[in-house]
């Protein structure tokens, strides 16, 4: 009865031992979840770093705008975005003294001209300048301006092919917020009230 009983469990082991061969000791991939845009979680839906065609918009706030005769007319307020996923307009600030009486104007942000200025090396001597050596003048090596705003992520300034003129007698910009709806007369003014007529008095 015991040998049975042993060569029972044996035959149980040997049928078993090719299923169990087959089962994955591997860990489970997970699941692939898929975002309302259709993009799934394995094709990649963050960003380790900035790429060199990325701008930080919030150094983009408060970049100085030049007109075309190279003299600065405003510096940049907000930059408005779509819904979707461009940059559609850009608010610059436009007169006023340290932000006092200054009047926002929006143009639209493909009007801009972005660029970078060489900068310093170093040293902090100005890139381009004379450097004194020992064997007679030098020139410090030039930054190129596109490997320095890739650097800091954001262009130094914009160029904008308008005066301050133009921005200034262009329509003032209003931001959602502060667009205060007032109930608009629609010509019909509710009837006035009037008094109950007097009642005669009862002889």
């Amino acid at each position: 009865m015991t040998s049975k009983l042993i060569w029972s469990a044996l035959v149980a082991l040997v049928v078993a031992l090719p299923a169990l061969a087959q089962t994955s000791t591997a860990p489970a991939s997970p699941p692939s979840t898929t975002s309302p845009g259709g993009s799934s979680t394995a094709s990649g839906q963050f960003m380790t770093e900035q790429s060199q065609n990325q701008w930080r918009a919030s150094k983009l706030v408060g970049v100085d705008v030049y007109g075309a005769d190279n003299q600065k007319i405003g510096d940049i307020n907000e930059i408005l975005l779509n819904k979707g996923d461009t940059a559609e307009g850009v608010v610059i600030g436009v007169g006023g003294l340290l932000g006092l009486g200054e009047k926002n104007v929006a143009v639209l942000f493909k009007l801009l001209e972005w660029t970078t200025e060489p900068r310093a090396d170093a040293t902090g001597i100005a890139t381009g300048a004379p450097v004194p050596s020992a064997t007679g003048t030098a020139t410090a090596p030039r930054a190129d301006p596109a490997t320095v705003e890739a650097r800091q992520g954001y262009p130094d300034r914009a160029v904008l092919r308008m005066t301050r003129a133009d921005l200034q007698n262009a329509p003032a910009f209003r931001y959602a917020s502060d667009t205060r709806t007032t109930p608009q007369a629609t010509g019909t003014n509710p009837p006035a009230a009037t008094n109950p007529p007097a009642t005669a008095p009862r002889q």
